[in-house]
């Protein structure tokens, strides 16, 4: 079987050679400038007792991703977006900049500015086509991961720094790592019996990175070193239900990784699209089990909260990325593109994909989300799309027929550098993703988990009001 090799990886054989220097010089470094600018942001927040607090950026991050404190919430995306005001111009110079020279690459190689996209991720267009077309025509019910959200909490539309606030049932939840490893090793059980002894190596190792240190950044990264068969985990795990879902999906792409370590170097380049899928079903995994088991109506509802975060978060906010992103990419082809501009039409993308779920737009996610600075990947978005519902349609499967599926899936995943994407769902699950039905079976299954959610939470509510009110 012949690896797939993206025509994208030949996309400067016909550029000039000025062209390389003007990357080493001048595209690189912007995103060391991107990090640099918010190195500089202290943010001055409030929170609910009064108390004044200093924040970094990454710290700021945080605070929107887990705090259960609404007023520190509030008062940190107002500081954030202060601060991205006051450098708005400076960030949209490195936004250009980027996106110009990628262009101007692409108009030498004589090609659209999509199709290295769609090459890296080694999937065809039509297939993210299908999908996209999909979940378009399914923006109404996913709006519902939002709407039904705010109703639990009182409020008829989300605040948008409230989008990824905890479930406000409990005070001071926190999940010791250890705990929360031993969940994602449970799950992980009914796709391979050797996951958990699997998952204790990769950590005996040191090849997992989850402390809490001064001026560390926020977040989850996976890396796979192949001169070295090792998987790597860097984040912050914050002890959270969000972050033990986030590390879920770590271990999903360190299992997917491990998969490969007896192939042949080229055969192990795992397109971003695979990535994706591989840990959101982890993820959607530990959702299911943690719902199954919950000791407690505040767990599962817990559960169910988080994972409408993960489908609003995966789903249609990526959904305002990519389009907002094909449309700056657009806008750049006519000349530098103003801050204005930029915010206009990242507004008219949030409304297309959020219509009135939430209070206002979040004016500045093209500052905030730092895959629109990366400089080795663009459109970092569709993929997370494809995974998100990828992992839902393929727990359709998985249901159907449990006792052969973990095999046919760990092969899919271990093929995952020989094929196309396209072909690898026709070879493993007899499926077209070109076409809408794999698609739309991912979506339906989205809909009863919202529809579960609405039900726990009326549920929840009655219980909560005292009989004599």
């Amino acid at each position: 079987m012949n690896a797939f090799r993206p025509a994208g990886l030949f996309l400067f054989r016909r550029v000039p050679a000025p062209l390389y220097e003007l990357k080493a010089s001048n595209f690189v470094p912007c995103a060391d400038l991107y990090h640099s600018l918010n190195a500089h942001l202290v943010a001055t927040v409030r929170t609910m007792d009064g108390l004044t607090k200093h924040q970094s950026h990454s710290q700021c991050i945080a605070v929107l991703k887990t705090s259960e404190d609404p007023k520190l919430r509030q008062s940190t995306f107002t500081a954030l977006n202060e601060y991205y005001s006051q450098n708005a111009y400076l960030y949209a110079s490195i936004f250009n900049m980027l996106t110009g020279f990628r262009l101007k690459g692409f108009e030498f190689a004589e090609m659209d500015f999509m199709a290295p996209a769609y090459w890296q991720n080694a999937v065809s267009s039509e297939a993210v086509d299908a999908l996209m077309t999909a979940v378009r025509a399914n923006r109404h019910m996913l709006r519902k991961s939002v709407i039904s959200r705010a109703l639990f909490t009182g409020k008829s539309v989300m605040e948008v720094w409230d989008l990824n606030a905890p479930a406000p049932l409990r005070r001071e939840i926190h999940i010791p790592y250890e705990e929360a490893l031993e969940k994602i090793k449970e799950v992980g059980k009914v796709l391979d019996e050797c996951i958990p002894e699997t998952f204790d190596l990769f950590v005996e190792k040191g090849w997992v990175e989850v402390r809490q240190l001064p001026g560390k950044q926020n977040g989850a990264f996976f890396q796979g070193i192949l001169s070295l068969n090792e998987p790597r985990i860097f984040s912050t795990y914050l002890g959270s239900f969000a972050s033990m879902s986030q590390q879920a999906i770590m271990y999903g792409h360190a299992w997917h990784f491990w998969l490969q370590r007896g192939l042949p170097a080229q055969e192990r380049k795992i397109p971003r699209a695979l990535m994706e899928v591989a840990g959101h079903f982890f993820a959607l995994l530990l959702f299911e089990e943690i719902q199954a088991k919950a000791a407690s109506a505040e767990e599962k509802l817990e559960a169910l909260w988080q994972e409408l975060t993960f489908i609003s978060n995966y789903v249609i906010n990526m959904g305002v990325r990519f389009d907002f992103e094909r449309s700056f990419f657009e806008e750049r082809k006519k000349g530098v593109v103003s801050v204005t501009k930029i915010s206009n039409l990242l507004s008219e993308a949030w409304q297309a994909w959020y219509g009135e779920s939430t209070a206002g737009v979040d004016p500045y996610l093209w500052i905030n989300r730092g895959q629109f600075y990366k400089i080795d990947d663009y459109f970092y978005n569709y993929p997370y799309i494809f995974g998100t519902v990828c992992a839902y349609g393929l727990s359709e499967i998985r249901h159907r027929m449990p006792e052969v599926f973990p095999k046919i899936y760990s092969e899919f995943l271990q093929n995952s550098g020989r094929m196309s994407v396209d072909d690898l769902f026709k070879k493993f699950f007899k499926v077209d993703i070109t076409q809408p039905e794999f698609w739309e079976s991912g979506l339906k299954a989205m809909e009863r988990k919202i529809a579960v959610f609405e039900t726990e939470a009326r549920k929840y509510s009655e219980k909560s009001v005292p009989e004599n009110s």
